[in-house]
Formats: C-alpha cells, sequence, structure tokens
C-alpha cells in the first residue's frame, strides 16, 4: 500500500488522468494524478508533462476522469501529470508550412509540363490547354433556356 496514493483519494483537488506515451501505441495507457485545476483546462488530445520515474515526460491525454480512480491497495505508485504543453506555435509553423509546400509542389509541377510540353515541341499548345482548363459559366435567358458561353 503507497501513502501517496491514499492522500491523493482523501485529497478534494486530485483526479485521474489516462494518458500514453508519444512513443508507445495509443492503446496502451497509464494513469496519473492531477490537480483539478489542470484536469479542468484538459480535453483529449492534449500533450502534459508527466513526472515518471524516468524522468520528465510529455504525454498524450487519453482520458479525464472525474475522481480521483484509485483504491488504497493498488500495486503501483501513481505518479503527476503538472502541466498542458501549449502547441499552438508548433501547430501554426506546421500549418505555414504545409501552405509553403503547396505552393512549391504546384511551382514544381507547373515547371515539369512546361518541360515535357516543350520537349515534345508542343509548347504552342500552352495557351490552348490553359483556355480549354477555364471554368465554363452558364447563363440563362428569358425564355429559360441554358446558354453554355466561355
Amino acid at each position: 500500500m503507497h501513502l501517496s496514493n491514499i492522500a491523493a483519494i482523501a485529497a478534494d483537488h486530485v483526479v485521474t488522468v489516462g494518458c500514453y506515451f508519444t512513443d508507445n501505441a495509443a492503446d496502451k495507457k497509464y494513469t496519473f494524478k492531477c490537480h483539478t485545476d489542470l484536469a479542468n483546462t484538459l480535453k483529449i488530445g492534449d500533450k502534459v508533462i508527466a513526472d515518471t520515474k524516468t524522468g520528465l515526460r510529455v504525454v498524450t491525454v487519453a482520458r479525464i476522469d472525474d475522481v480521483c480512480d484509485i483504491m488504497p491497495n493498488d500495486p503501483v505508485e501513481y505518479a503527476w501529470v503538472f502541466q498542458r504543453v501549449d502547441t499552438s506555435l508548433l501547430d501554426n509553423l506546421n500549418i505555414m508550412e504545409d501552405r509553403i509546400v503547396k505552393v512549391l509542389k504546384k511551382q514544381q509541377r507547373d515547371r515539369i509540363r512546361t518541360k515535357v510540353l516543350d520537349e515534345l515541341g508542343l509548347a504552342e499548345f500552352q495557351t490552348l490547354i490553359e483556355e480549354a482548363a477555364k471554368p465554363i459559366s452558364v447563363t440563362t435567358n428569358q425564355d429559360n433556356k441554358s446558354q453554355v458561353g466561355g
């Protein structure tokens, strides 16, 4: 019996959260103690810092309990998660990078297309291809007959 587990059960400000380590399978979840102030700000998928036997580790929240789901006779001494990791800057950097990659891929594809048309002697058809790729607009005249125009 671990006295720290009993202390967590007795405290009103402790709940448990289920987390998984980023480098492990998501189906292998570990239970951690968590202060209610932090738990009330968490959502599934958040990254938090856990104080583990091997030091501080970043884990991903998979479950947030309403209570401290620890039993006095549990054979394990539960560790704490104590801080949410703010990944908003990283998320924004990834979005920006994805946009740049999309533009670069389009430019690369356009260069390859131009090179292929040049090699085949079809460069003069580039304008024709661009014209054919323009969207077609649909208009209606007074007799409610559809006319298709370019």
